[in-house]
């Protein structure tokens, strides 16, 4: 289960947090990440619940950081007690933690979206399936002298299809 959180610090954001190299931002996110470990494997309701921290981005907005909390799958947790362990924090490294937003729900399993995707796919190469039937046999059609009885008729059906022959020859030409 995957929760995306934004943990919005109170501090000035500055150009070392842009540096992917530099110390002070591996310290940063280690020690961010080492805290967040702690605060839910503290709580015993959750003492293994988390498998790991991710920190996707730090942005500037005071100091937003974009985190991912992965649960194991068997985990009953909801987003507001999420929020509630992160806030209960009060900092990161010697930043205070001004709020936390975590998305609602989890993304984990959410397949709806894969399944309207699939769904729309289904359906257009349907629709593309009977157009490219229906131009086939438009062009494919067989000649209609095969279901004509009457020889008057008959005679009709070819004056068409003649005149239908010449016109399209003389358009490609």
């Amino acid at each position: 289960k995957l929760y995306p959180v934004t943990v919005i610090l109170s501090g000035t954001y500055n150009d070392e947090f842009n540096n992917k190299s530099s110390k002070f931002l591996q310290d940063f996110t280690s020690s961010m990440r080492k805290q967040i470990l702690r605060a839910f494997r503290i709580t015993s309701l959750w003492n293994n619940a988390v498998m790991d921290v991710l920190i996707n981005s730090i942005r500037p907005g005071s100091i937003k950081v974009e985190v991912i909390i992965i649960f194991r799958n068997n985990t009953s947790i909801s987003s507001s007690k999420v929020s509630t362990v992160l806030k209960e924090l009060s900092n990161i490294g010697s930043f205070p933690i001004a709020d936390v937003i975590v998305a609602d729900g989890d993304t984990g399993n959410n397949t709806g979206n894969g399944k309207v995707i699939a769904g729309t796919i289904i359906g257009i190469i349907a629709i593309l399936c009977v157009i490219f039937s229906a131009v086939y046999l438009y062009r494919k059609k067989p000649r209609l002298l095969r279901c004509v009885t009457r020889e008057e008729d008959r005679a009709l059906v070819l004056s068409d299809e003649n005149q239908a022959n010449f016109i399209m020859e003389q358009i490609s030409k």
